[in-house]
């Protein structure tokens, strides 16, 4: 006889804390105490909104981190919470819960929980992950958080004393968002400032969906390959060949390539520059297939 095992579904979400002004030097971790008393305030605040949640489990992880280290080649932060989980929660005897994550000595035991983006930011993102029995019912529901909890799920009231005591920060907002809103969330950012062909890179890379080639509005070639990014530059004595103007022109150009390295470092993302001394491969309209062809070529 054939039975149908019980199995448990997942959504990724989270508490984003934007601060009314910037803390240089703020540490976010949350001492334990602080940690599981924001875990149970963020439950209970979900379980007001969808009172169906009653039945759901909930893992935290007690710091914020900037959005550069949530956007990561394949989510390193959720996928620990969701290995985290696996211990906690089981198909076959699901029980409710709230798991609560914590630094101890200012160090995770798990790497990937480990803060390592340093610099000043307005808004921090408290990582949450919500567990439930696979069905129906639950399906629809998790559905219908997904589309409303951005615009429905503000804890700013319920969570900003404990906040602006654990943290010396001043709160401007603090709303529950799910790792969706996140990447559009940094997606938008990226389109705003007229970076969308880098978008695309790094949606290939942090969702996984294979190699990708793009052209940048500074000019820049950006080849995505599956292991890491690799700028295609001119050499320095073609550069005005390629796109006129002056010495300035170059520096300014360098500068930005720096920049997008240091972006990648921040999102921990590998990279290397391949430099060419082939005027009419920048001249010409180049495709992923070409670009490869190319650095092939050369390696060999």
């Amino acid at each position: 006889m054939n039975t149908t095992q019980p199995e448990l579904m997942y959504l990724d979400f989270a508490v984003m804390l934007q601060l009314s002004e910037l803390s240089p030097g703020l540490q976010t971790y949350l001492d334990k105490e602080i940690a599981e008393e924001m875990s149970r305030k963020v439950t209970a605040s979900l379980q007001q909104l969808y009172p169906a949640l009653s039945d759901a489990g909930v893992v935290f992880v007690g710091a914020g981190y900037q959005v550069a280290q949530i956007m990561r080649p394949k989510f390193p932060i959720y996928h620990e919470m969701t290995e985290v989980s696996k211990i906690n929660f089981r198909p076959n005897n699901f029980e409710p819960s709230i798991v609560t994550i914590t630094a101890k000595g200012g160090e995770f035991s798990v790497s990937a929980f480990n803060k390592d983006t340093q610099s000043p930011d307005p808004l921090y993102i408290f990582p949450a992950l919500l567990i439930l029995p696979k069905t129906e019912e639950n399906q629809a529901l998790v559905n219908h958080i997904e589309n409303t909890i951005s615009q429905e799920g503000i804890v700013t009231e319920v969570l900003r004393s404990i906040i602006e005591s654990a943290l010396d920060c001043k709160v401007a907002h603090m709303h529950m968002v799910t790792l969706s809103d996140i990447s559009s969330f940094y997606a938008t950012q990226l389109i705003q400032i007229n970076l969308e062909p880098l978008w695309e890179v790094m949606k290939h890379i942090i969702f996984d969906m294979g190699s990708t080639f793009q052209v940048l509005g500074s000019g820049h070639l950006v080849l995505w390959n599956g292991e890491e990014v690799v700028f295609i530059v001119p050499a320095k004595d073609i550069f005005t060949e390629i796109f006129g103007g002056e010495e300035s022109d170059y520096i300014f150009y360098k500068q930005t390539l720096k920049r997008l390295k240091l972006l990648l470092t921040d999102h921990g993302i590998q990279f290397s520059e391949f430099v060419s001394q082939d005027v009419q491969f920048f001249l010409k309209t180049q495709t992923l297939d070409s670009v490869n062809a190319m650095i092939s070529s050369k390696a060999v």
